[in-house]
């Protein structure tokens, strides 16, 4: 038995604006497809990105991290094709298959291991639910005595089915010889587009158990098709950043305005005055006070104190002060 990832990043992407591909907007310093992917890491043994025509340019960027199947605009577009031109990747194995987007970098890997598991109990699909105020351009889910059989889109609902506010996130695990059955029956609608969610209502109509797993976090459910909307994704993010840091015994003295990226070390007992941008490759020892200052790919010895400072792949002494009004860079010398 097998457990496999498909991440869709076929789609354009046009309401970002951008020459940049969606993928690879930076959300805390890191491209939003990368987030996905370490997400996965634990729970997905073999993970692969549909892409369309901005493949080579994300193939660049993600070198390594995962296979690249590429959806072919005339073989059709939509969430539906994207699966059926990765049915290949899926053909002769057994076992789970986690579908979701790139676009969705706030799933917690503790969700995807929660949908496996259903599946893994005889699920034929578990897909990731949130209860919304606002509906709207989400697909609803639709029960039958408190079985889920359906995901209905947006334009396919009636009456009372508008209220609903149980949606689908778009982020679902599969049994994969069940998805490979119903991947031929997928329809087309007005548009000649094919639609994943689709799958659900196809799978119960067989008899198959969908199983609705609510999000751990609301914002889990947050997909990102504009610049708004990345900017709630960033918020989000380095919320549950910075909240990782100060269950470890790091004090934020103004944490909205504490900016962490991922791949950043800090000590028990360091203090982050206001006004902190600490960038991939940082450490910062016990002890340490910093403020209104921005660090990238620097070593803070314990102890050491920095204020309205730049630091940039330096090392700080232990006991060191850096500031007021100082830079220290390898990257253009020390001031």
């Amino acid at each position: 038995m097998e457990q496999l990832a498909l991440i869709m990043a076929a789609g354009e992407g046009a309401r970002m604006l951008s020459d940049l591909p969606k993928p690879l907007h930076a959300i805390c310093g890191m491209p939003m497809v990368e987030h996905v992917l370490r997400a996965l890491d634990t729970v997905a043994q073999e993970k692969a990105l549909v892409v369309g025509r901005a493949g080579e340019q994300i193939r660049r960027a993600l070198t390594g991290q995962a296979r690249f199947i590429t959806q072919q605009r005339e073989q059709g577009w939509g969430t539906g094709h994207a699966l059926i031109s990765a049915a290949a990747f899926l053909e002769g194995r057994e076992g789970q298959v986690i579908v979701t987007a790139c676009d969705k970098p706030l799933v917690l890997p503790e969700t995807y291991a929660r949908m496996v598991e259903e599946v893994k109990r005889g699920a034929s699909c578990a897909l990731l639910t949130a209860t919304v105020e606002n509906p709207l351009g989400y697909s609803r889910i639709l029960r039958q005595g408190g079985r889920v059989v359906c995901s209905a889109r947006q334009e396919a609902l009636s009456g009372e089915q508008f209220m609903i506010q149980e949606v689908d996130a778009s982020v679902y695990c599969f049994d994969i010889q069940a998805l490979l059955e119903v991947l031929p029956l997928l329809q087309e609608d007005r548009q000649g587009e094919k639609h994943l969610c689709d799958a659900v209502g196809l799978l119960s109509g067989q008899g198959g158990l969908i199983c609705a797993v609510p999000a751990l976090e609301k914002c889990e459910a947050l997909g990102v098709n504009d610049r708004f909307q990345l900017s709630r994704a960033e918020a989000a993010m380095r919320r549950r950043i910075n909240a990782r840091h100060m269950r470890a015994g790091v004090t934020l003295v103004d944490p909205e305005h504490t900016y962490i990226q991922p791949e950043v070390s800090i000590a028990a007992d360091v203090v982050l005055g206001p006004g902190c941008v600490l960038e991939k490759g940082t450490t910062i020892d016990r002890g340490c006070y910093v403020a209104f200052s921005r660090l990238s790919g620097a070593h803070v010895g314990a102890g050491a104190r920095v204020e309205y400072a730049v630091v940039e792949d330096v090392t700080v002494a232990p006991g060191q002060r850096v500031g007021p009004y100082q830079g220290l860079s390898r990257r253009s010398g020390q001031n």
